[in-house]
């Protein structure tokens, strides 16, 4: 299984890894340690030196919308 080369500095992983819901897991284990790394768009921002996007920012390019937040 792929994971992210990026996981370590990623805000989004390091501020929502605790997070345990089937919900989060499924995105961690498809984006961040799965398949779906070379889809993520943080990790495209990555890959082109891009600073400054906020730890808010998913996978998809959305930010975390406020009921997903509340997900444990």
């Amino acid at each position: 299984m792929e994971s992210c080369p990026y996981i370590g500095k990623c805000g989004f992983y390091q501020r929502f890894a605790a997070k345990n819901s089937a919900a989060w897991r499924g995105l961690f284990d498809s984006y961040c340690k799965g398949g779906l790394v070379g889809h993520c768009e943080r990790n495209k921002l990555y890959s082109m030196e891009t600073v400054g996007f906020s730890d808010e920012m998913m996978p998809n390019g959305k930010n975390v919308p406020g009921p997903f937040k509340m997900l444990l």
